[in-house]
């Protein structure tokens, strides 16, 4: 088995997922694991698949060169060291003795004016405090008078790291950027 990492990028369209997925199954791939979302008008995907032996990146890539010009996608697709462990599953992050060990999975919220710098003093906050930003979200919307930010981190926070600490110095940073932070743990029931 070979693991690889593609990425996919272009002008969003209805099919480019159904289209990708297509090539893949033809080409015996299974998907691993992945992400997608819609960032301006723009299609953008990451996936990471499992071949068989015979079939590496290159070879991936090469399959969806026609789909690429096609949908004028930009879609390049490099090997993984399959020596690199996959992170532990939610449910072995947040339950039983594994929770000890790992620590517990969080959802930090921020909220507020638009401003430079935001994402970078959140996350670096959070990895001063050694958290692993598991998946972040941002987005802009325009309000009735001046733009607000949102962003969603989902994070794992070490079992070692005193919660209240971690509270108190994202509170600082929203003091800072004059912005609000909440954060807490995530509910077993909501995974």
């Amino acid at each position: 088995m070979n693991l690889s990492c593609i990425t996919i990028i272009g002008p969003d369209r209805p099919g480019i997922v159904a289209s990708v997925t297509e090539v893949l199954a033809l080409t015996s791939c299974s998907i691993e694991d992945s992400e997608m979302a819609i960032l301006h008008g723009h299609f953008a995907m990451m996936l990471v698949v499992s071949s068989p032996k015979d079939i590496y990146a290159q070879d991936l890539e090469l399959s969806l060169t026609e789909l690429s010009s096609e949908l004028g996608l930009t879609i390049v697709a490099r090997p993984l060291d399959d020596s690199v462990l996959a992170p532990a599953s939610s449910s072995e992050i947040t339950g039983g003795p594994a929770d000890s060990q790992l620590g517990k999975e969080w959802y930090i919220n921020a909220y507020g004016q638009d401003r430079v710098g935001i994402v970078h003093a959140v996350s670096t906050c959070l990895a001063e405090h050694s958290v692993n930003i598991l998946n972040l979200r941002t987005q802009l919307s325009s309000g009735s008078t001046q733009a607000v930010y949102a962003m969603v981190i989902h994070a794992q926070v070490p079992a070692a790291v005193d919660e209240s600490e971690l509270q108190d110095a994202l509170s600082i940073v929203a003091g800072k950027l004059n912005i609000q932070i909440s954060a807490s743990p995530v509910e077993d029931s909501t995974l």
